[in-house]
């Protein structure tokens, strides 16, 4: 005997159909608002992306950082992203005048602005000083940034080198809600997109959702959720609500 389920298309025995959530959601009509809420952006990530190569060294373990600092050979301090270069950054060590400066990409080694971290200072031959260059992250996820930190080495002048260090890990991470907008991907039919903050000092951030086209003429508010070595951005999850602001008919979308 078959009885038929009102979401699915085919019937059911009445004895036990064993499927997975993700597979039970994507199978309702109009899902596409719980699959987003499903949180399966970085489930997805990791199966399409996991095998690559990083883009980002490894951070050291909580006990590797807590015995670097304890021998000196390491230092606590914040992170300050550049407003202008999104490759480079500096590290306010608490009780020092000057900052340590940190540039390129395992040199920031996905450090987002506020986060309390573990710098490890560089030998004074390789010490730096900061660019005069305005440079804008404006590749995607496959594009390639080695080019753009030759351009800062090569902008470098000697007499202005400064203390250089770079992050090695992170001891607490200020990530908080960012308001910015959609950048829908331009193939017709991707769920992988990328959010622009509305800061400068903030990092464009990967997100999956399959609402780009409401998406894309709205303001919205994220919260990162993870940053893995393979990824050039850091992830947000596909789980929102929506509020109505209180002096405007505009809507502002939620991914917490």
């Amino acid at each position: 005997m078959l009885r038929t389920c009102p979401h699915l298309t085919i019937p059911l025995p009445l004895y036990c159909l064993c499927v997975t959530v993700v597979e039970y959601v994507k199978s309702l009509k109009d899902s596409t608002t719980i699959i987003d809420k499903l949180n399966l952006a970085n489930i997805q990530y990791e199966a399409d992306w996991g095998g690559r190569e990083p883009f980002f060294p490894p951070h050291l373990t909580p006990i590797q950082i807590h015995e670097g600092i304890k021998s000196a050979r390491l230092m606590q301090g914040t992170f300050l992203a550049s407003r202008d270069n999104f490759l480079e950054g500096q590290v306010n060590i608490e009780g020092q005048e000057k900052f340590i400066l940190v540039q390129g990409r395992e040199g920031l080694n996905r450090a987002v602005n506020g986060d309390s971290v573990a710098i490890e200072l560089l030998p004074e031959e390789e010490w730096s000083a900061p660019s005069e260059l305005v440079m804008m992250d404006e590749e995607d996820e496959s594009g390639d940034i080695a080019e753009d930190e030759t351009t800062i080495k090569s902008s470098v002048k000697e007499v202005e080198k400064q203390p250089t260090g770079r992050i090695v890990g992170i001891i607490r991470r200020k990530w908080r809600q960012y308001c910015g907008i959609l950048q829908a991907a331009s193939s017709k039919g991707s769920s992988r997109h990328i959010f622009v903050p509305a800061e400068r000092k903030i990092p464009k951030i990967r997100i999956e959702t399959r609402q780009a086209d409401t998406l894309s003429s709205q303001r919205i508010i994220v919260a990162i959720d993870s940053w893995p070595r393979n990824s050039r951005y850091p992830l947000v999850s596909c789980c929102f609500k929506k509020n109505i602001l209180a002096r405007s008919t505009k809507n502002i979308f939620y991914f917490p």
